[in-house]
């Protein structure tokens, strides 16, 4: 994915802006809407025509916006250009007067392949058109941003209803930088369960004991602090916390994964 224009558009992380962007010399709104699902987000990129004329768009690939994700910390969790190819050739979209021009994405809350946590995350976005009916135009002339408001994981609870054979609920991180508060609630059937710390290569924190005082049915709060050195981030890829039971020695179910923080390293 060429940056140039994300790059840009990271910088604003999550400072009030204006959801859309216009263009006032040609009449061109640019706006980012988003309608939130259980398991995905609906996303839709639209371009609208506000003028007396039609606007033609040149594009120097068949990529035709940058959009990313961002969490409360300001760093990209999801890039939808990330792993798709582009014609490298001229492309132009017209918008006729009174026109909208529309394009759509999904989202499955995932970064990386790991279901991000509940909470709100930014949408933001550029239209990578160079020219506007033959006349130059920066990348990023045309930028919006919206915000997604990712539910909680109903099967898993961590959002509604919780399910009746639920271990975990409730499970809330914060923090960035090697520094990381994880609290919830568990109810596991032998008293205990157990988390490690890995990055999809390492393992940085070796397996601990969390006995939250209670035992299935019954609820008990727990609060994980987890502190790691700046040499042990890594410099890309994702910091996982992995949360469990065991019994017999034995993991019982599937480990139980949070995203603690994301590292894209220098583009």
């Amino acid at each position: 994915m060429n940056l140039v224009a994300a790059s840009m558009l990271i910088l604003s992380l999550w400072m009030p802006l204006s959801q859309n962007g216009a263009q006032p010399q040609s009449g061109l709104v640019f706006s980012v809407e988003v309608e939130p699902g259980a398991d995905q987000a609906e996303i839709r990129l639209k371009v609208e025509n506000k003028g007396q004329e039609a606007i033609s768009l040149e594009f120097p690939t068949s990529q035709f916006y940058d959009a990313v994700v961002l969490d409360q910390n300001g760093s990209e969790v999801f890039s939808f250009a990330k792993g798709r190819f582009y014609l490298q050739a001229f492309q132009t979209v017209t918008v006729p007067a009174g026109g909208v021009k529309e394009w759509k994405e999904t989202w499955n809350y995932s970064s990386d392949g790991i279901r991000v946590p509940a909470g709100p995350y930014k949408i933001v976005a550029a239209v990578r058109a160079v020219k506007m009916n033959g006349k130059e135009a920066g990348l990023g002339t045309l930028a919006a941003e919206t915000i997604v408001n990712v539910p909680g994981r109903q099967e898993d609870g961590l959002g509604g209803e919780v399910k009746e054979d639920a271990i975990f609920t409730g499970i809330h991180t914060e923090g960035s930088g090697g520094t990381y508060t994880v609290t919830g609630k568990a109810r596991p059937r032998t008293g205990s369960f157990y988390y490690t710390v890995e990055d999809g290569h390492n393992q940085l924190v070796p397996e601990t004991k969390v006995t939250p005082g209670t035992n299935y049915p019954d609820w008990g709060e727990f609060k994980i602090e987890i502190s790691l050195s700046t040499n042990k981030l890594p410099s890309s890829g994702t910091l996982i916390l992995n949360i469990y039971e065991k019994e017999g020695g034995t993991i019982t179910g599937e480990p139980f994964a949070i995203v603690l923080e994301q590292f894209r390293g220098k583009e």
